[in-house]
Parts: C-alpha cells; structure tokens; sequence
C-alpha cells in the first residue's frame, strides 16, 4: 500500500469531524448566481461561481465589487492545505455573459495574488501550484449584431508554482496574470469585424494544489526517522477587467445623404424657376 494510500483514513476521518462540527459541504455544489453588474462600457451578466471539488466551503471566491469595468473578487476561503503524503486540489468556476454598452470588447485581463507556506526539510516535490484557465469563451454578437448561434474562441491557460527545493521554507507571496486578445481570437476563428465582439460568454477555472511529503531516513541499519513536510496556499484577490472600445457614431446613411443633397437640389430649382418667373 502506498504512503497516500496509508494516510486516507486518517484524512477521511479528519473530514467527518469537520463535518460533525460544521456540516458538510456539497459533494456537487450547487451554483451561487450574484446577478449582474454594469459599468461604463461593459456589463457582466449572470455573474456565477461553483465549487468544482467536494468538501471545500462556499463561496471560493464570494461575491465581486464593481470598479469601473473591473470585477474585483477578495476571496477569504479559497486555499489548499496538505500534510505528509498528500495532495489537496481546490478548484473554483467561475462564468458569466459579457455584453458591452456602447462600446466593443477587444481584451480581457485577468489577475490574481495571494500567500502561501511550506515547512519541512523536504524536496521539489513539497510545492504549491496556481492555475488560471480561461476554459471557454464564446462570441454571441459582434458589431452590436447577434450570431444566431455562438462561436467558440481558443481559450488560454497560464499556472505557476512554489516549492522547498527552489524557494526555501517559509511563507511568501504569490501572483499571475492572464492576458486575453478577444480582436485577436475572432480574426484566428476567421470572423470578420469592423469594431470588435459586443456580448461574450466566459468560462473560467481556477485552481490551487498543495503536495507534500512522507520522508523516511535511515539513522541506522536498523532504525529510521519519518517526518512530514506541509504546503498551504491561498488565494486574497482576483481581479476582472474588460478593456473595451468606444464605437463612434455611426455615419449617415446612404439614403439619408441622397435625401439631404435632393433636397437642396429642389430648393435650388424652386429658385430658379422663381426668378425667371
């Protein structure tokens, strides 16, 4: 039986009395809708986020103030803790409709930050990961015209990583960003615009992983030492922002134009005729 394997119990036990004393968390949970919010240019619709791993608390990221354009997240329970042989994933979703006022959304820019520890006298192996994963993106309308059906974009992951072997035991501070060009995704999908993609719809996935270590050492040939390593991180913030476009107003129409030069071309013939009358 492998060390991991060993210490299940152990955990599942740990589990129930978390439970026992402060209930149990949905092994499929169930979506928390904040509903919408509108900025000056853009307008984030259905703003909705789901716990995709069983026993963590909700809400993961909780519910966003508005700035701006900016949705800013400030997450309070939204980490990953392990001890000895182990490996703990925590994983939050995060989706909603983007749809822009006046406006085209040509980017995306997502960004996050937080803390994390590692202790023990362990190897590369004790490390905590972050992953941020733009795992769908649909254009609904472009130019401020409806699709009819939507058309999938590439989507775009970034993730990054701490560990004993290159930095050290202790506490310490995480970030990473993730640059989204939406102008650039529709050219790559071949779909022709003139300002940019007007309502989005976006899928987000967002991890934190904490591994550690069982380490045995040979004292003597007839007796060890087994000792743990740990891993903890969390995520304080994370951070929306769609940069989006003034579309200028429209030109006169065509008809319009022709309109506005017939008329005058009346006006001046009325003249004419009145003074030759």
């Amino acid at each position: 039986m492998s060390a991991s394997n060993a210490r299940l119990p152990a955990r599942l036990l740990a589990m129930l009395a978390f439970a026992c004393t402060f209930g149990f968390a949905s092994a499929e949970a169930a979506p928390i809708n904040y509903g919408d919010f509108t900025g000056p240019t853009v307008m984030y619709i259905d703003v909705t986020e789901t716990a995709n791993t069983p026993f963590d608390a909700e809400p993961l990221f909780g519910p966003p103030t508005l700035l701006g354009d900016s949705l800013d997240f400030e997450p309070s329970t939204f980490a990953a803790q392990s001890s000895g042989a182990a490996t703990v994933l925590t994983e939050g979703q995060l989706g909603f409709d983007l749809m822009s006022q006046g406006a085209a959304i040509n980017s995306l820019a997502f960004s996050e930050a937080g803390d994390y520890t590692l202790t023990g006298a362990g190897t590369s192996a004790t490390e905590v990961t972050f992953t941020l994963k733009l795992s769908s993106i649909q254009v609904l309308a472009i130019d401020g015209a409806d699709l009819g059906a939507s058309v999938d974009l590439s989507g775009a992951t970034v993730t990054g990583l701490k560990n004993l072997a290159a930095d050290g035991e202790g506490t310490g501070l995480w970030s990473m960003s993730l640059d989204y060009d939406v102008d650039a995704a529709l050219a790559n999908a071949g779909l022709k615009f003139e300002f940019g993609a007007t309502k989005l719809r976006v899928l987000v996935e967002d991890n934190l992983r904490a591994s550690s270590e069982l380490i045995t050492t040979e004292i003597s040939p007839t007796s060890t030492s087994t000792y743990e390593t740990a891993a903890f991180i969390a995520k304080k913030d994370f951070v929306i922002d769609a940069v989006a476009t003034i579309v200028p107003a429209p030109e006169p129409s065509l008809i319009g134009l022709l309109g506005t030069v017939g008329g005058v071309a009346a006006v001046a013939r009325r003249r004419r005729t009145a003074r030759t009358g």
